[in-house]
């Protein structure tokens, strides 16, 4: 792998260290082990032990915002800049030593794109494709800061959007979580006992849809609730955007890309829902209003891309109709658990 890419994996991210141990996100880990980087104190890592080694010291950190979709830091970058299993450049051990800034990103790739310098040709196609097989799919970017940015080693007047601008794409990195032996089973015996079981979550559409056929939520096609002009929205409503000035929806199958489509009415939401699962993400929920909202909910398997403030919308329409048990492991799902 590039320096770069073996930076963004090692050091952006929230892990820190707890009476000797690593604690952080289980993925997170799994990427800085995958590198085999080190982290030898809190913000502190290191490519190998001894000399030679590249060193990033986290000076300032923007940590993951579901709503932003992103995190970001700023590093000191001291070292050869040696790839993940490159070869060290030829003649002298060593014989370029960097001492630079670097700021480094990542975050989903529909929140990264519009900040790279430029973007892969098979971007999209390369999300598509990962996505669809499962994986929780993150864009790493990073860019060198001049010099002139970092006053005395100080990192915390610099504007976030000048670290997140003009980035140079380094990699899509593809994550699966496994899947406990005993999830489809469960779900399978709670679908018989009546209840219906659906997914809220941050995750990309295209990976929930592949989660919830793998776990057992349905057994039907799914189909995506998208703009008709195929442009996603902020996956937040905004006041300043009349509900009747919305793009037009339009439920889209995960298998054609988009090749056939329905439009989105509500009166006919019982009957495509016995035909197929639907998914709506966050940026399709955004453009309802909280009536259509009320109608739609329980007629859905997945809503994906979701912000925390949307997944406290989704339990308290689906509170209307019944009683709502949830399941959470993170901070994003507090206020939805206390709705429930």
């Amino acid at each position: 792998l590039p320096f770069l890419t073996a930076a963004v994996m090692a050091a952006c991210s929230g892990l820190t260290i707890v009476e000797g141990e690593l604690v952080g996100d289980p993925l997170e880990r799994a990427a800085l082990q995958s590198v085999r980087w080190l982290m030898v104190s809190t913000d502190l890592m290191a490519s190998k032990v001894g000399k030679g080694a590249d060193r990033l010291q986290v000076l300032r950190r923007f940590p993951f915002a579901s709503e932003l979709q992103r995190m970001a830091v700023v590093v000191r970058h001291q070292g050869p800049g040696v790839g993940h299993l490159q070869p060290a450049p030829a003649g002298a051990p060593f014989p370029l030593q960097h001492d630079r800034w670097l700021a480094l990103a990542k975050g989903s790739c529909e929140a990264l794109e519009p900040r790279l310098r430029q973007v892969p040709e098979d971007f999209q196609a390369t999300q598509d494709k990962l996505t669809k097989a499962g994986f929780r799919v993150l864009c790493l970017a990073a860019k060198e800061l001049p010099a002139e940015t970092i006053k005395g080693g100080d990192a915390s007047h610099i504007p976030r959007e000048t670290i997140e601008s003009d980035l140079e794409f380094c990699g899509l990195l593809a994550l699966r979580n496994s899947i406990k032996p005993e999830v489809p089973k469960t779900i399978k015996q709670l679908r018989r006992s009546y209840h219906r079981v659906l997914m809220i979550t941050g995750d990309h559409p295209l990976t929930a849809c592949q989660v919830a056929t793998q776990v057992c939520m349905s057994e039907c096609k799914f189909l995506v609730l998208e703009s008709a002009g195929g442009a996603t929205s902020s996956t937040d409503r905004g006041k300043d955007s009349p509900l009747e000035q919305r793009a037009p929806l339009e439920w889209r199958s995960c298998d054609d890309h988009g090749k056939s489509s329905k439009a989105f009415a509500p009166e006919k939401l019982r009957d495509l829902a016995r035909k197929y699962a639907l998914c709506v993400p966050g940026w399709s929920l955004g453009q309802l209003s909280d009536e259509e909202v009320g109608i739609l909910a329980p007629f859905v398997t997945v809503f994906a891309r979701v912000s925390p403030q949307q997944k406290e919308l989704v339990v308290t329409a689906l509170n209307k109709t019944s009683h709502t048990v949830m399941v959470g492991d993170g901070t994003n799902d507090v206020g939805a658990l206390k709705k429930a």
